[in-house]
């Protein structure tokens, strides 16, 4: 017959509580190491495949020519092309969009490089008084919005 041993206390098989403890904290260190790196790339594989995140616009200048040809200096300080997809004149006071066009002049340049300017000339018509503030906002074809404040002619 099979008789089971018996452990008495000078009899020590087991891993002390110190070694235990420790052999613990490198267990939940490395399973945090771990996590934490699976979450970085995946959070980054998130943010790399959105392109507003690199898409930065700024009007520099805009003028209002007679017969409301619209010229705006759009400049590209983001890291990525981006093409200009609208224009809008707003009027500033009640936030009323007076004019909205997608089509541009062929002088534009509606594609901007990074750390370059492109012109964006249209014609607009809107029914609007003589020394009224305007915003012009132009927008990419990612939705990223620039916008600038000036008066109606």
């Amino acid at each position: 017959m099979y008789k089971a041993k018996s452990i008495s206390k000078g009899n020590k098989k087991a891993v002390s509580e110190i070694v235990a403890v420790i052999m613990l904290m490198l267990i939940a260190i490395a399973s945090s190491v771990l996590i934490y790196l699976w979450l970085t790339s995946l959070i980054g594989s998130v943010h790399a495949n959105n392109p507003t995140l690199y898409e930065k616009i700024q009007i520099t200048s805009v003028s209002i020519y007679p017969g409301y040809n619209i010229t705006a200096y759009v400049e590209n300080t983001g890291s990525i092309k981006v093409t200009i997809s609208s224009l809008s004149v707003i009027n500033a006071n009640n936030g009323n969009a007076l004019f909205v066009t997608t089509s541009f002049e062929s002088s534009s340049t509606n594609t901007i490089s990074p750390g370059n300017v492109g012109k964006i000339v249209t014609t607009s018509t809107p029914s609007i008084s003589s020394g009224t503030p305007v915003i012009i906002q132009v927008t990419t074809s990612n939705g990223v919005i620039a916008t600038y404040q000036t008066t109606w002619p």
